[in-house]
């Protein structure tokens, strides 16, 4: 199946844990997020799990 992921960054800049992802599959529900992540890094782990190519992943600041 193929899934799509967003990760959101808050601009905050006091923010201490940043990051969060959310992973969809090809119909739009979502099917697993985790939140209060520390780094892109930890998002693009997650993300690992469910195979997405790093550049297919879309990043949003708010």
């Amino acid at each position: 199946m193929k899934y799509t992921a967003l990760i959101e960054i808050d601009d905050d800049r006091w923010a201490k844990r940043p990051y969060s992802i959310t992973i969809f599959d090809k119909s739009g529900k979502r099917v697993d997020g985790k939140g209060y992540l520390t780094s892109r890094e930890e998002c693009y782990r997650v993300s690992d799990k469910y195979e997405i190519p790093r550049g297919e992943i879309k990043e949003e600041f708010y």
